[in-house]
């Protein structure tokens, strides 16, 4: 089997494994923010990956949108997570105000993403700007896990290790597959098999952690002291190096 072919099977599969999480997710009748967002991310990233599988029948060029919009929303579900039920936007808790890049980011890459996709519905091809952006948006993926995490009590954080572990695979290989497009001037194709297959493999951690935690509500504190880590800039950083 070649490359091509085996990207169209490994998306596919993609797809099919986060259609079903998604039909699991609907069967529970999610009724709080975090499970609905949770629904639409697997939603939303079955589209992706279906789309990659059948590139070859037209409108290649949606599928750098429907990334984009599958990666903001496990952005969403892990930024749900960490913040408190009944925060908005307006009122982030004391060293959480970063999270207002994630609109930011939102919007940028998502333009790039429309433009591209009405100068050319039927190609697939990433600008600088696209692939900066994706960078950006990983590495913010990887840090909002990473608080999650560091910032929940001892007694939950086993509630969410296995969706940190699978969102942060997923936001990983994502780091991975566009620094070396940065480095190479183009998108390995192997490496895109491989991101497929890590991203199926988060599926069965994710249904963990919801086994776990039923309600998705993670006791997660605020601290008064709370310090932005910079560890996860600096590692993405020296990658990128």
């Amino acid at each position: 089997m070649n490359v091509v072919n085996m990207l169209a099977v490994t998306h596919l599969v993609c797809a099919a494994a986060f259609t079903f999480l998604a039909v699991v997710i609907a069967l529970g009748r999610p009724s709080n923010r975090a499970a609905k967002q949770a629904l639409l991310a697997c939603v939303l990233t079955a589209a992706w990956a279906g789309m990659v599988g059948f590139s070859g029948f037209g409108f290649a060029g949606a599928i750098p949108l429907l990334e984009t919009l599958r990666s903001l929303a496990w952005v969403v579900v892990a930024g749900s997570l960490l913040l408190p039920s009944a925060v908005g936007i307006g009122a982030l808790p004391r060293g959480r105000t970063w999270l207002l890049l994630v609109p930011i980011l939102a919007v940028f890459i998502v333009v790039t993403d429309v433009n591209h996709f009405a100068a050319a519905p039927d190609r697939i091809y990433f600008t600088l700007y696209q692939v900066l952006g994706r960078i950006a948006l990983a590495v913010l993926g990887i840090v909002v896990l990473e608080n999650l995490y560091r910032n929940s009590s001892d007694d939950s954080r086993w509630k969410v290790a296995p969706i940190c572990v699978g969102l942060g695979g997923i936001f990983v290989f994502d780091l991975i597959v566009y620094s070396d497009a940065i480095l190479l001037r183009h998108l390995d194709q192997t490496l895109l098999v491989t991101r497929a297959v890590v991203d199926t493999l988060a599926v069965p951690l994710i249904a963990l952690a919801m086994a776990r935690n039923r309600s998705w509500h993670i006791d997660v504190h605020v601290s008064r002291d709370f310090v932005f880590h910079t560890a996860t800039f600096l590692a993405s950083g020296a990658f990128l190096l």
